[in-house]
């Protein structure tokens, strides 16, 4: 360790352990973390002494600077016009399935207004169908959740049916989100299916067979993303 002597003036001073500053390793240091600079034998090469004038501008730049770059600031006057830390990241995932699925819900009425179903309320029904299947019978056998929304008038409808088939209460088999417009010249079908294990969108079926207004609503459900969660 290096006798206290102000690494910007060079003032001798006593040793006193609140005039040491730590600062941000330099990159490509052969120390991975600070931890492993700590326990080093010599002085750490993060780590610097700052007199009675100089410390607290040390200490302001030590979470954003290597020791060189705030000496050099320091020193050149500029310790106040340091660049900020860049701010983290957020890394994007593609949306989940049920956040397709929840989209295209709330995009639905502007779905049946761009076929001309402006101002026609929903409707929407749930039910559960039971599949007896190996000797076991409801409510002990795997079962079909299905919820379906509905907008029509006058021979024109959309049609939202999302589907999720459980094995049991904690286990999905599978699941889709089929969405049906039907309209003078229109005949148009989409599924969007869940992919396996993680939730993620899986297969996607029939977008470009939509009006144009209902394509670019739906597209927009599928591609908008969303923050990544870290484990």
């Amino acid at each position: 360790m290096r006798p206290p002597s102000c690494e910007v003036c060079g003032v001798d001073f006593d040793d006193t352990a609140d005039r040491l500053v730590t600062f941000v390793l330099e990159p490509g240091s052969g120390r991975s973390t600070a931890a492993r600079a700590e326990r080093a034998v010599e002085h750490p090469e993060n780590q610097g002494w700052f007199c009675g004038v100089h410390v607290e501008a040390a200490r302001a730049l030590a979470a954003t600077a290597t020791l060189a770059e705030a000496v050099r600031a320091m020193r050149s006057g500029d310790a106040n016009r340091m660049p900020d830390p860049s701010p983290p990241t957020t890394e994007l995932a593609g949306p989940s399935w049920e956040a397709v699925a929840q989209r295209l819900r709330s995009a639905l009425p502007a779905l049946a207004a761009a076929i001309g179903l402006e101002g026609v309320r929903p409707v929407t029904e749930s039910t559960r169908e039971w599949t007896p299947m190996d000797g076991a019978e409801p409510p002990w056998c795997p079962y079909i959740d299905r919820v379906t929304t509905v907008i029509e008038r006058e021979g024109a409808s959309v049609r939202l049916v999302v589907e999720r088939a459980h094995w049991n209460d904690d286990e999905i088999a599978r699941a889709d989100v089929r969405l049906a417009v039907d309209a003078p010249g229109v005949a148009a079908s989409v599924s969007v299916a869940r992919g396996p294990g993680d939730g993620s969108v899986g297969d996607v079926r029939g977008v470009d067979s939509l009006p144009e207004g209902a394509r670019s609503l739906v597209r927009d459900a599928l591609s908008a993303p969303q923050p990544r969660l870290e484990d």
